[in-house]
């Protein structure tokens, strides 16, 4: 069952719109106070690459303690609430795995109980965004926090911890932080380490919350219209007005990943499912919907395939137009088949393996600025179907089955492509864990 998205204010601007679950942070047990420290923002920042990425720590609670939750003896649990700023314009995946903790002792992986107690350090992070991370590490008893370390494909990023700033002052008569005065006196007044609207007891019952803190979010303009591209389908926004957003929208199911409790969720992943042909139906198909290159140098052509070269190359005839002979795939490239005796590359039979099943298949071929290469192939995108998941590149990518490789002049559907090799990098799947 899909569950509408709260109208977005104004129409225009979303605080806290759409299907982003507000994490619930855990409620550490305390036996010293000076343990649960409170950064609130006021750390620095090393980007070591650059300014395009940061990492903010909220805070940390150190050991972390809770029912069922115990360190081995030498060891302690550290819990850590951080921000992670996307400058860039283009999406950002933020996978818990990337996550790292330098202390004096050293630098430690980010602990397995991240999995099993939080879900809110999983997502594709817009262009422009900020977006909360709460991280569990296990470290030696007495160690010290200094650095949170998150890994991108530019390079790390390092978010400064204060180890001396402890948590705000408990008020004169602590008690629940659930009411409208409790919310607003700022004082920690549950003695959870934060107040008012970075408490996530409060964002209930606070509605004027500033864009940038816990119970506020990120403040974004909602641009209307098609909710089917990255960008609309990570600003929490209901652009196409049908009272359903990102991760609730069947229209985001195809573009990112989402998790437990959307609609996308729940409905089958068709880049895990067998390819699903229709000759018959596919010539019904109206290719002016497919996505293309910006300025195509063919309209799109139906073609029948008679042979299957390798990964990302076979051999058409045109049932339409008047291209034939071989395609080379636009933005893909899959491991090298040995010929002749030669060796084949890491997963190169697999990924041509895998490609046969389009032989003797009719496709959908559209175009980019380009049409051939210097070895007088076609350059096409190649479509089983006529939805945005049936195109054969997005399947050798998310399967794992190949890499982004951009063609000169011939990248017109890059962000898409550029955001699948992302999925499937962060999932190990395919070559990404076969091939070192």
């Amino acid at each position: 069952m899909r569950s509408a998205a709260l109208p977005c204010l104004a129409a225009l601007v979303c605080l806290s719109c759409g299907d982003s679950r507000r994490p619930t942070r855990p409620s550490p047990t305390n036996n010293n106070s000076s343990n649960n420290n409170s950064s609130n923002n006021n750390t620095s920042n090393n980007n070591s690459s650059g300014a395009s990425v940061q990492v903010q720590v909220r805070s940390f609670t150190r050991p972390y303690q809770a029912e069922g939750i115990v360190a081995p003896q030498g060891q302690q649990h550290i819990y850590i609430e951080a921000d992670v700023i996307n400058a860039e314009s283009t999406p950002l995946l933020v996978r818990w795995r990337g996550f790292s903790l330098q202390t004096d002792s050293g630098v430690h992986p980010v602990s397995e109980l991240t999995a099993q107690l939080s879900d809110t350090c999983n997502y594709e992070l817009d262009g422009r965004g900020r977006k909360f991370c709460s991280l569990y590490f296990q470290v030696a008893a007495g160690a010290t926090p200094q650095t949170l370390i998150f890994r991108t494909p530019k390079g790390d990023v390092h978010g400064a911890i204060d180890a001396s700033r402890g948590p705000p002052a408990l008020c004169a008569q602590p008690g629940p932080e659930l009411d409208l005065a409790a919310c607003s006196d700022g004082c920690n007044n549950d003695g959870d380490g934060f107040t008012d609207c970075e408490d996530s007891d409060c964002c209930d019952v606070l509605s004027s919350c500033a864009p940038g803190t816990f119970c506020g979010g990120a403040m974004v303009e909602c641009v209307m219209g098609e909710e089917g591209s990255i960008a609309s389908c990570n600003d929490g926004c209901d652009n196409d007005g049908n009272s359903y957003s990102d991760c609730n929208d069947f229209g985001c199911c195809d573009v990112r990943s989402c998790q437990a409790d959307t609609s996308c969720f729940s409905r089958p992943d068709p880049f895990v499912l067998p390819l699903a042909f229709n000759d018959g139906a596919i010539s019904g198909v109206d290719a002016s919907t497919l996505p293309a290159g910006p300025t195509p140098c063919h309209a799109p052509v139906l073609v029948y395939v008679t042979q299957v070269r390798d990964g990302d190359t076979f051999v058409v005839e045109a049932i339409t137009g008047d291209v034939s002979g071989p395609v080379r795939l636009i933005g893909v490239d899959t491991p090298e088949i040995g010929r002749d005796g030669a060796i084949s590359d890491c997963y190169g039979d697999e990924a041509g393996a895998w490609m046969q099943q389009v032989a003797g298949r009719t496709l959908w071929l559209t175009f980019d600025s380009e049409c051939t290469d210097r070895f007088d192939r076609n350059l096409a995108y190649a479509y089983y179907g006529g939805r945005r998941t049936e195109l054969l590149q997005r399947h050798l990518l998310r399967r794992g089955f190949a890499r982004r490789f951009p063609f000169s002049g011939n990248d017109g559907l890059a962000e898409l492509l550029d955001n699948d090799e992302q999925i499937a990098r962060a999932a190990g799947v395919g070559l990404w864990t076969a091939c070192p």
